[in-house]
């Protein structure tokens, strides 16, 4: 939809019956190791979420978080994975496409994967993964690296601003029964739901 969202984790131990730690979020930060430092390098991109494998990328030698300024035309992709099982898939995606997919060897529990992928507008870039099926989906998902490509700008995708006002739409059906600890929270919370609903029904009209 084009908005420059950061991917974080949190295992839902206690709600879920997940142990603690299982869904994880990996930030690299920028300095000193300190509260403040995280956040912000987390906020920037900085970071890939799991539940399994170790995953990381770079677009022609920029990290996620970055914006890189491009023509239209190709990038490299450097895509590592570290896992102590075998990986079913790699995908590289750019702009809710897979682009690149390979099914990657590890050696000493490591594999590297190098595509080139062929960019026509602005947007992003993210690698993901998977585990050879098992119990549960075992992956990992970097953040985006960002592609400013001039005179080409994003657009959002039909498909995904349909996606959350339908969502949307359902959480309103929900909230108009819900209870609330009093009318001014109730109004709260409404007005926020509508607020997205407006917000993705003007996307449809500039998706494609």
């Amino acid at each position: 939809c084009g908005f420059r969202v950061m991917p974080t984790a949190g295992s839902a131990s206690g709600v879920l019956p997940n142990p603690l730690g299982y869904n994880r979020v990996y930030v690299r930060v920028d300095g000193d190791f300190t509260y403040d430092n995280w956040f912000a390098s987390l906020k920037k991109g900085r970071c890939f979420v799991t539940n399994g494998p170790l995953l990381f990328i770079s677009v022609g030698g920029h990290e996620p978080g970055d914006t890189v300024r491009i023509e239209s035309g190709t990038v490299n992709v450097t895509c590592e994975v570290y896992s102590l099982v075998p990986i079913g898939k790699l995908d590289i995606v750019c702009n809710g496409e897979v682009m690149h997919t390979v099914e990657p060897s590890l050696t000493d529990n490591k594999a590297a994967v190098v595509a080139s992928v062929t960019v026509g507008r602005s947007g992003w870039i993210v690698a993901r993964c998977f585990e050879k099926d098992g119990d549960t989906v075992r992956f990992a998902h970097t953040a985006p690296v960002f592609l400013d490509v001039p005179q080409k700008p994003f657009k959002p995708r039909r498909y995904a601003a349909e996606y959350f006002l339908r969502k949307t739409n359902e959480l309103i059906v929900r909230a108009e029964t819900g209870e609330y600890p009093s009318d001014e929270s109730r109004n709260a919370t409404m007005d926020v739901y509508q607020g997205a609903k407006a917000l993705f029904e003007g996307l449809l009209e500039v998706s494609e």
